[in-house]
């Protein structure tokens, strides 16, 4: 797990800022010492998670404990949340490794472009003249930059299908109220969604189920 999660580490330094796609905001520092974990914990036998050291890239609106979450926005650029996402936790949970987080529209509010007034333009991966749309464009440019395995990205109304669209990747939009949103920053709770973006529809087959939702908010959905 250390030699694999030290390769995607490596590859982000290698390929991100140095060729200006910009995909990555920063790296997540306790991502080598997981890795150490699960790997003691397959040398003891032990029973881990059907994500186990999957690097999973995750967009700047999922709050996380040992990270800051911007939205995008310079405005929270340096505001690290008390605890994770639901979604986060299911991941953690499952022994995924979170390895970084992506840029991001700011407020999530283009679909057109990834561009945040906290960290910048994110450009397409297979050619940094055009844009990934938006506002997961930092996600699917980093999927498709082979960055991490997996990556977590939130949709309103294009979101995740059109970054995935102009990078070839598989997606899933999940259907509202399908998975729990506490802990992520939305556009518009009435059709905000979350949903992950690999290179390979194989990914999917080792998802876990999602939980179903409770409730958004205390007002009903219009």
């Amino acid at each position: 797990c250390v030699d694999i999660v030290s390769g995607y580490l490596d590859r982000i330094d290698a390929y991100d800022k140095k060729n200006g796609v910009n995909a990555i905001i920063f790296k997540n520092p306790r991502a080598i010492s997981r890795a150490v974990e699960i790997d003691e914990a397959l040398v003891a036998g032990k029973d881990l998670g059907a994500l186990y050291c999957v690097p999973v890239l995750l967009k700047d609106n999922f709050d996380t404990h040992d990270m800051p979450t911007s939205g995008g926005s310079v405005a929270l650029k340096n505001s690290t949340p008390p605890d994770d996402a639901f979604l986060v936790k299911k991941l953690r949970e499952a022994d995924a490794i979170i390895i970084a987080k992506t840029n991001m529209a700011e407020w999530a509010f283009s679909a057109k472009q990834t561009l945040s007034s906290s960290y910048g333009r994110t450009a397409n991966a297979y050619d940094t003249s055009r844009v990934p749309a938006g506002s997961s464009g930092g996600t699917a440019s980093g999927i498709a930059a082979s960055f991490g395995v997996v990556g977590i990205g939130s949709d309103t109304g294009n979101s995740i299908r059109g970054p995935s669209s102009l990078l070839g990747l598989f997606f899933l939009r999940s259907s509202l109220c399908l998975v729990f949103l506490v802990g992520v920053i939305p556009f518009a709770f009435v059709r905000f969604v979350t949903g992950p973006l690999t290179l390979s529809s194989f990914s999917f087959s080792h998802l876990p189920s999602p939980s179903p939702c409770i409730s958004f908010l205390s007002f009903p959905l219009l």
